[in-house]
């Protein structure tokens, strides 16, 4: 059984460059948010062996958690020449209550003959969630002088039941080859009701439903994927090849206009690994994956979602799924009587039909956004890096590089817009360790440079420096020191978001009893109060600069008793419990 509950308050602004076809504009958002979460949730596993061959696990799992929104946000809009035009100053708070219940069943059987295995899985899901939002906004266009006011109450109801099964047998075929086929089913029903109420003046109430911004959609998914694996396994060799064809039967149908949004959509989706291990510490292993997605219910359902008024965004009936293929090789190596280590490796992925955003802008740069489908979208990078032992294995020089590029594609008011995305990091940290000090010192430098096609005042490259240091002092007769800081700079940032912060954190503690399984611990966070986070954010044509404030400086005394004996090793526990 676990009991979690927790309140979070978040105060944030940013400031926001738009880089339209022919011109620029600006905007800088101030948000506060407070959000208090409780959850109960109880697992319970059960096991057993039927003989000697055959185990069967069943594992239910019970959840009932409750949330608390508070969001405040107000925008002010600018031009190019950075003159203020207009603002808006959203209210939301919301309420939800959410069940989820889920039952795990896991058979599996073993054979006399090596290697020769049968699984089945049984998963079975009923999720039921209630929110109550209500919306209150308020725009005000500076040269106009006028107000346009919204107030709103929105009561969504979803829910959603599921069955999967999955079936999988694996044959040895000889000394070095096994054949694994499996095949899945699975069939889920999910209910969403959204309603949408007006504020009416006359009563006082929020009785006035508005059909534009509500729908009540029911979606049936059919699924079933079947496929086999042909798997080599010989001393420094292991590898397979996969192959799944999967079909998938969506019904989406809306209560409210009687309109049905019918998908049936079929994939074939290779895999394969190749891994080389010449011995136990050197390791060679490159895979290629395929992935499909289909667009979901709120991508497509033709309702606006006007939670922010001035970005709201609508549903598109046409999507088609997205189709991706994922590449990724790496290499590492660890000599143990050295001490010394080296990795690397790249990575990339192709998605086609990708789910991007096509936005359209009116004069005073509201958005209204869709989900559209756009291919070419790339992610891919490159990485390596190692430990230098420069005394034995008391001092380690341990360097590190990386570079990524990223291609992006969206649409601007109907036009194509590609963001080409590159970074570098480089990084330095030394490491020294003895009987009882142990401490470390690191520099990092990340350089990152976009460009959109879209306007050729898009380019905003930035940098970022970050320091670190870490010590712990065994300090004897029980007594432990430990600290740290962490420095960062930032530049080439929007004016305000420059922001240069050092934060330094320190722990006093101190063992008792014979096994020292009872510790008494004083902790600093963040002593000199400067723990703020500045980043900036590049998405298709706009370039992000936040400042969020977070949790700042106090003082905690801490006291601790281990159950298991101190100078015995702790076994982590695995798995979702």
């Amino acid at each position: 059984y676990t009991y979690y509950n927790n309140e979070l308050v978040t105060n944030s602004v940013n400031r926001t460059q738009f880089f339209l076809p022919d011109t620029t504009y600006y905007t800088s958002d101030s948000t506060s948010n407070i959000n208090r979460t409780e959850s109960h949730r109880v697992n319970v596993t059960v096991e057993s062996k039927l003989d000697s061959l055959t185990k069967i696990r069943i594992k239910p799992t019970i959840s009932i958690d409750q949330a608390r929104t508070d969001y405040y946000n107000f925008t002010e809009y600018e031009s190019s020449n950075n003159e203020k035009s207009w603002a808006t100053t959203i209210n939301n708070g919301s309420n939800s209550r959410g069940n989820n219940i889920g039952v795990l069943a896991n058979l599996e059987r073993k054979f006399m003959k090596p290697k020769r295995l049968f699984q089945f899985d049984y998963f079975f899901n009923w999720i039921d969630n209630k929110t109550k939002n209500s919306l209150l906004t308020d725009t005000r266009v500076y040269a106009l002088n006028y107000n346009t006011l919204v107030d709103q109450e929105k009561n969504n109801a979803n829910d959603q039941l599921k069955h999967n099964f999955y079936a999988e047998y694996t044959e040895p075929l000889g000394n070095h080859f096994k054949l694994t086929m499996g095949y899945n089913f699975m069939i889920e029903r999910m209910n969403l009701d959204k309603k949408t109420y007006d504020y009416d003046t006359l009563t006082g109430m929020y009785s006035m439903i508005n059909m534009g911004l509500s729908n009540e959609f029911v979606t049936d998914r059919l699924e079933h994927k079947g496929g086999a694996k042909l798997t080599y396994e010989k001393g420094k060799h292991n590898a397979f090849f996969r192959m799944d064809v999967r079909n998938v039967d969506i019904e989406n149908f809306n209560r409210i206009s009687n309109f049905n949004i019918d998908q049936n959509i079929t994939n074939v989706l290779p895999s394969a690994r190749y891994e080389f291990k010449p011995n136990m510490g050197t390791r060679l292993r490159m895979d290629y994956t395929t992935s499909a997605a289909q667009p979901t219910v709120t991508n497509l359902a033709p309702v606006p979602d006007n939670t922010n008024p001035n970005r709201i965004s609508i549903g598109n009936m046409d999507l088609a799924p997205s189709f991706t293929h994922n590449v990724n090789i790496n290499f590492n190596r660890f000599d143990a009587m050295k001490g010394s280590f080296v990795w690397m490796g790249l990575f990339g992925s192709l998605t086609q039909n990708a789910f991007t955003a096509s936005t359209t802008y009116d004069n005073l740069g509201r958005m209204i956004s869709q989900t559209v489908n756009a291919d070419g979208v790339i992610f891919s990078g490159l990485y390596a890096g190692g430990g230098i032992p420069i005394k034995g294995r008391e001092i380690s020089f341990r360097p590190m590089v990386s570079a990524n590029y990223n291609r992006m594609v969206n649409y601007v008011n109907l036009e194509e817009n590609i963001t080409n995305y590159m970074g570098v990091l480089a990084k330095a940290e030394f490491v020294f360790q003895w009987d009882s000090l142990e401490f470390n010192l690191s520099g990092q430098v990340d350089y990152t440079n976009p460009r959109s096609s879209i306007s050729s005042v898009s380019s905003t490259p930035f940098y970022r420096q970050t320091y670190t240091g870490r010590v712990m002092w065994r300090m004897g007769l029980g007594f432990e020191l430990r600290s740290d800081f962490n420095w960062v700079i930032n530049s080439r940032l929007a004016a305000g978001f420059n922001a240069n912060y050092f934060i330094w954190n320190a722990e006093l503690s101190k063992n008792f009893l014979k096994t020292e399984n009872l510790i008494l611990s004083v902790i600093a966070n963040d002593i000199l109060k400067q723990n703020i986070n500045a980043s900036r954010t590049v998405t298709n044509n706009m370039v992000v600069d936040n400042r969020t404030q977070l949790i700042s400086r106090y003082f905690l005394l801490k006291l601790t008793y281990k159950f298991n004996n101190n100078k015995t090793k702790e076994v982590e526990q695995k798995g979702h419990f």
